[in-house]
Parts: C-alpha cells; structure tokens; sequence
C-alpha cells in the first residue's frame, strides 16, 4: 500500500478557502474487495486528523468503508461523508444511508478508446493528440454532509 499526501493544485475547481485546511490523501491498493476498503477505512479513521470525506473507486470499497465507520462507531455522513464510484455491481443503492455515487461511463471510454486506436493504425503521420470528455452523472444518496456540517474531528 502506497500513501501520498497531495496538496489541491491552484487550478482546481476546489474553492480557495478549503485550500489552506485540506489535505489529500491518496491511498492505492492492489486489492479490491471489501474487506480492502474496510482495513483501508479503518486505518484511515484512526489517523488524526481522521478525514471527513473519503471518495472509493469501487463499490465493494465503499461497502467496505462504510463497515469500518460504524465498526469504529462513527456515522456517515455526520463524521464521513463517503461516495462511491458506480461500477455497476449495484452494491451501495440500497444501503442505509444511501451512498452517494458517480457514474463511470466505461462502455463509452472503452468504446472510444477502442475508436481513437483503430485510426491511429489505419492513418499514417503524426496525429494529434485528443482529449476527450464523458458524462459521469452523480446520485447524491445521503452520504454526503453539507459543507461545514459534521465532525470537528476531535
């Protein structure tokens, strides 16, 4: 397991005054299960400051978040707000509260990328490069506290 702390870059569309009290950290893992989003989110919520936002690239990992939040006795969204990126194995529509998910358009991204590289082998000369854009719809579930409502992390 490999942690970085990232400080928001200034492009980022984060607003000014979060950048002085937030920092990033971003942990990847090889396994992708939920008992990895448990220990994962376990070990996450015992650091101090614990965080208050924790974003998962899978479902299985928010399920797995979301068993170590009330192992550790704390409640989403009061002392985490958690959000899951949609994969399709429907795991996280109908737990309690509901998690908030985006959708990851990888049909669309694998349909295009499939494209983009049949005309790079068919075409002959430099190509441009193309930077292309996706849809990512979010379900705001209930997982998610306002801004500035929430734990203080004591």
């Amino acid at each position: 397991m490999n942690a970085n702390e990232l400080q928001p870059s200034p492009a980022s569309r984060v607003s000014p005054a979060l950048h002085s009290k937030q920092t990033l950290l971003v942990q990847d893992h090889s396994g992708q299960t939920v008992r990895a989003g448990y220990d994962l989110a376990r070990q996450a919520l015992q650091a101090d400051p614990r965080p208050t936002a924790m974003v998962c690239i899978r479902e299985r990992l928010a399920l797995g978040a979301l068993l170590a939040v009330q192992d550790l006795g704390l409640e989403v969204p009061t002392d985490l707000s958690l959000i899951s990126l949609d994969d399709g194995e429907r795991l996280t529509s109908d737990l309690v509260p509901e998690l908030a998910t985006v959708q990851r358009p990888d049909r669309a991204m694998a349909e295009q990328s499939v494209a983009l590289l049949l005309h790079e082998i068919n075409t002959s000369g430099d190509q441009d490069v193309r930077q292309l854009s996706f849809a990512c719809p979010a379900s705001l579930g209930a997982s998610v506290a306002e801004l500035g409502v929430g734990s203080s992390n004591p």
